[in-house]
């Protein structure tokens, strides 16, 4: 067997959703796969807590020095405007080939407020790049709008081990009701709805909690919500059928899908790793327009419900669709086995691999 093919993935703190991914790159015989990280610790994610087990450089402020010292045939670059911007300048200069891993699905995506000039250098990175690899259908068109090229665009990078997932939400019924009795105080009979997230504005909470105080007049059910952030002031949990608790540890997460009925996302993400995750599981979704997962996990009044973002009076409505089982329970469990078999972390590892084989102009080794 020829050179492995040497490829650096720049990052700026370890992620769950795709050092599996990585992980199982690196095991294969013509790859040879190193992340270079800045060391941020899970940034504004403590509650992952887990080790990559990856070959990782961390670069500190001499992330050029680092990529000139390994000679990589392929950078793939992911991380804030600064980290990109400079690790695409390097691979310019140096005329290596470069993969932009990114999830973006609209021009002023919340989390890139850039201005004019920023845009269109960005857009230009993007035309320049040898490959994208994004999150799922969504991200796809929209890169594929600005290259003009949609075999340029790679999907997957927001992927977990399906398998694992949907084995950890499989609890038992002692487990099951000790769990419940710690959230509640009860072993509630009626139904679960959930939310796992940022607590921040754009997620919408509040027409997700106006929803439920409408519905909570004339229905029985109880609202999880877990996470942090700003807007976790807006939530009453003095309310009988309201309970919020705080992000748990990635590892302890799926036992709440486990327990819980439906999972529900008032706002907008780019995509939404805990929709994701619901529909591994199998569960009823109810997610807004806004949110990029949809196009890849939800088929509307099937496994679940999409309605418009931020309107609490079409979220009531379909969580009464949940409560009155006007759903299709096979149809869940199709969309988790879809998934387990068709994006879970062997077709994001295939997907990756051929934006760095399209980068290296199909080079063989």
């Amino acid at each position: 067997m020829g050179k492995k093919l040497e490829v650096g993935i720049i990052s700026i703190y370890d992620a769950p959703y795709r050092d599996d991914t990585f992980k199982l790159l690196s095991e294969q015989e013509d790859i040879n796969l190193t992340v270079l990280s800045l060391g941020k610790k899970y940034l504004n994610h403590t509650e992952w807590q887990y080790e990559s087990g990856l070959n990782t450089l961390y670069y500190g402020k001499s992330r050029w020095k680092v990529l000139k010292s390994q000679h990589f045939d392929v950078v793939v670059i992911a991380g804030d405007y600064i980290t990109t911007m400079s690790s695409v300048l390097y691979c310019i200069i140096h005329r290596t080939p470069y993969i932009i891993m990114a999830d973006s699905v609209e021009k002023n995506a919340s989390r890139r407020k850039f201005s004019a000039i920023k845009t269109a250098v960005w857009r230009r990175v993007l035309e320049k790049a040898n490959a994208i690899w994004c999150a799922g259908k969504r991200s796809k068109t929209y890169f594929s709008s600005i290259v003009g090229d949609p075999e340029k665009v790679y999907c997957g990078c927001y992927t977990f081990d399906a398998l694992k997932i949907k084995n950890k939400a499989i609890i038992g019924v002692e487990e099951k009701n000790k769990l419940l009795w710690e959230i509640f105080g009860e072993i509630p009979n009626v139904p679960i709805f959930l939310f796992v997230g940022h607590l921040i504005r754009s997620r919408n909470i509040k027409a997700l909690l106006d929803a439920a105080e409408e519905l909570s007049k004339y229905e029985k059910f109880k609202l999880l919500i877990i996470g942090d952030g700003e807007d976790a002031t807006e939530i009453d949990s003095t309310k009988e059928y309201i309970s919020h608790i705080k992000a748990v540890p990635f590892e302890d997460l799926h036992r709440y899908y486990g327990i819980s009925s439906c999972y529900i996302h008032p706002g907008k993400e780019p995509y939404s790793l805990a929709l994701y995750e619901a529909a591994i599981v199998g569960m009823p979704i109810v997610a807004s327009n806004q949110v990029g997962a949809v196009d890849d996990c939800l088929a509307n009044g099937e496994n679940g419900y999409v309605v418009k973002s931020g309107d609490s009076k079409s979220l009531k409505e379909a969580m009464i669709k949940i409560i009155n089982n006007e759903f299709e329970p096979n149809k869940c469990k199709e969309m988790s086995e879809y998934i387990v078999a068709n994006r879970s972390i062997l077709w994001a590892a295939e997907q990756l691999k051929q934006a760095i084989y399209r980068a290296c102009d199909g080079k063989k080794v």
